[in-house]
């Protein structure tokens, strides 16, 4: 946690996979003992640095995931606030809408999973197995309705999107303050804040 650009050398044996088999056993060094080493496990080390740079070395040995907010998705962010904040009503049904749309497409996945399980499971010729054409009616009717479903949220969706739109000009503007803000704190450390405080700061001023 809160690693640095030099990772702790006592570490190295774990990153350069350095697995030695006794027996049926599998050790590693660590901290000058052997210990066990188990194939589950996983490593995760975080940093709250905002650019951090590894050597190519480093990366070869790890996967590195970048957590940090990008323009796009903290323009979509404040989207939502500032839309909850004037149009409560309708960020509400934007929030319901994508719900549903997620639920359906979820119901759609499971009938396919049935079928494929019974499928995989039946003991007599497909075609005499009632329990599967009972549910591959059931299945289409289901589909059909979900689809019809699906086909009129998306139609919602897009009327929502665009009644939205009319505030995307501030949540932009304010997406490009945030990283022009952010900036600063490589002239000098002091200019560091969180994104929550940016958020709050921006709702309060809404």
């Amino acid at each position: 946690q809160n690693v640095g650009e030099v990772f702790d050398p006592s570490i190295a044996p774990i990153l350069d996979k350095a697995i030695v088999t006794i027996g049926n056993s599998q050790v590693i060094k660590f901290n000058d003992k052997m210990v066990s080493y188990n194939t589950a496990f996983r490593m995760y080390l975080t940093t709250k640095l905002g650019n951090p740079v590894y050597t190519p070395e480093t990366l070869t040995k790890t996967t590195m995931v970048n957590f940090a907010v990008k323009e796009q998705g903290l323009t979509s962010q404040l989207l939502g606030i500032v839309v909850r904040k004037e149009k409560p009503q309708l960020e509400q049904m934007k929030d319901n809408l994508v719900l549903t749309i997620a639920r359906n497409k979820k119901v759609l996945v499971d009938l396919e999973n049935d079928l494929l399980r019974i499928m995989f499971e039946s003991q007599v010729p497909l075609l005499e197995n009632e329990e599967l054409f009972v549910t591959l009616q059931t299945s289409q009717r289901t589909s059909l309705e979900v689809k019809e479903a699906l086909a009129t949220s998306e139609v919602t969706e897009k009327e929502i999107d665009a009644a939205r739109s009319g505030y995307v000009p501030v949540a932009v503007r304010a997406s490009v303050l945030f990283f022009a803000l952010n900036d600063l704190s490589r002239i000098d450390p002091m200019y560091q804040f969180s994104l929550d405080a940016y958020t709050d700061l921006f709702t309060y001023s809404i």
